[in-house]
């Protein structure tokens, strides 16, 4: 399970998306929090039955401290967070257009407050995970694939993945090499793009003497990879412009939307081949 760190602003922020108007009731509401409790087994630090006038904010805000202050608790603050984000997304609360609205300067500010404790918060509220050593396999993936949406969209913060210091077409190219091959610490990116084309069978100069046109398409999205990688900057960690100086905003966004075309590529490819691979998992 991603793993958010529940700091006061966090805990704070995160309240603040259950706030209520005087003329405006939104979802979800104190009845469908007591059941994520009850479903939690968590009822019992519920300050709303000995208050039962205390609004969503405090309430929230009262459970969140409670369960994220004990070791015993954690994963119970943890698992409550995350089913109450659900909740809002199944009430349309990251939508605009949406009665149940979290409100712009509310949604802002907790995108904001996550960003400085090294969280990524979609437009759509989806949470994407920086540091992405320290997830399951499975979130990998995921996390992989929202990054890929992101890029050919041409989002800046979707080109380098802040924590690991590699950019998207460098992180899908490990992933592809780790589940072929196992661990690969090359460090050389068009070794390593090279490498993973080849375990996904995608042409590279090195391996067809005569393409075909499929081939001379998979050839030039090659070149392109390693074009785009040398135009990192280097000197980053991460945080900031993802390019040299001397790349304009167009061409950064022609180099991210193009990062993500190419990254979709290799994962297509590579959910193409592990139905096959399946069939010698051990039993």
């Amino acid at each position: 399970m991603l793993f958010i760190p529940l700091s006061s602003p966090v805990i704070v922020s995160f309240a603040r998306l259950f706030e209520q108007t005087s003329s405006v009731y939104r979802k979800p509401s104190h009845n469908d929090i007591s059941r994520v409790l009850l479903d939690l087994g968590v009822s019992d630090v519920d300050p709303r039955t000995s208050d039962s006038g205390m609004g969503k904010v405090k309430r929230i805000e009262y459970l969140l401290y409670s369960l994220s202050s004990s070791e015993d608790t954690l994963e119970s603050a943890q698992n409550l967070f995350f089913k109450l984000m659900a909740m809002l997304h199944a009430h349309g609360g990251f939508r605009k257009d949406s009665e149940n609205y979290v409100g712009f300067e509310a949604f802002e500010n907790f995108r904001n407050v996550l960003k400085t404790e090294g969280v990524f918060m979609d437009e759509d509220g989806s949470i994407l995970p920086i540091v992405l050593e320290n997830i399951s396999e499975s979130e990998y993936e995921e996390a992989l694939s929202k990054y890929i949406v992101r890029a050919k969209r041409g989002s800046m913060d979707a080109a380098l993945l802040v924590g690991t210091g590699k950019d998207l077409l460098e992180a899908v190219s490990y992933y592809v090499v780790h589940k072929k091959m196992g661990v690969y610490e090359q460090k050389n990116f068009p070794t390593l793009l090279g490498l993973a084309f080849t375990c996904l069978g995608i042409s590279t100069f090195a391996s067809k003497t005569n393409p075909s046109h499929v081939e001379k398409m998979e050839l030039a999205l090659y070149e392109l990879g390693c074009s785009i990688n040398t135009l990192r900057n280097k000197q980053g960690t991460g945080h900031g412009r993802p390019f040299l100086p001397l790349i304009n905003d167009h061409e950064a966004k022609v180099a991210i939307e193009s990062m993500g075309m190419i990254s979709e590529y290799m994962m297509s490819k590579l959910r193409e081949e592990t139905p096959k691979e399946t069939k010698n998992v051990r039993t």
